[in-house]
């Protein structure tokens, strides 16, 4: 039996689904819209906040570095990759401030913690709840525009 020209592309596609190459099947081998929100939705969902900070950033870091074209997609996305990497950052400021303070109650057993000291922490936990502030003003923006992405990426 003979295809003629057609046998091939029929082997190269038959070599690329063999070896898993993925098709794009949408027009000019761009994503669908509907593809790019389950990615955007799935890297959301990956964000827990009880796994290890390194997991997290690193994570985070991945949905920010997720490319789309749809500008409502892209809106959702900062709006998430913000709220959570100024979790991260409250979180690191807050564990240094503690230990500058344990540091600082360390040098200093007896007695007050000199100002030029005490004021540098009281810096950090500043920085800390002006982090916490944003991520605090972002998630629940985040949160609403995750659920209506799951319905979306259906």
């Amino acid at each position: 039996m003979t295809f003629g020209k057609d046998a091939g592309i029929l082997t190269v596609v038959a070599a690329m689904i063999l070896v898993g190459v993925p098709l794009l099947v949408s027009c000019g081998g761009k994503k669908s819209s509907r593809t790019e929100a389950r990615e955007l939705f799935d890297r959301i969902s990956a964000l827990d906040p009880d796994m290890p900070e390194a997991t997290r950033r690193a994570r985070v870091d991945d949905l920010a570095g997720l490319a789309l074209r749809e500008p409502e997609l892209a809106r959702t996305r900062d709006v998430c990759v913000t709220a959570h990497r100024g979790l991260l950052d409250a979180e690191t400021e807050q564990a240094r401030a503690r230990r500058s303070l344990e540091a600082a109650e360390r040098r200093h057993p007896d007695g007050p913690v000199p100002a030029a000291e005490a004021q540098q922490i009281a810096d950090a936990i500043a920085a800390s709840n002006r982090a916490l502030e944003q991520a605090q003003q972002a998630l629940p923006r985040c949160e609403a525009q995750s659920r209506e992405l799951a319905l979306r990426a259906r």
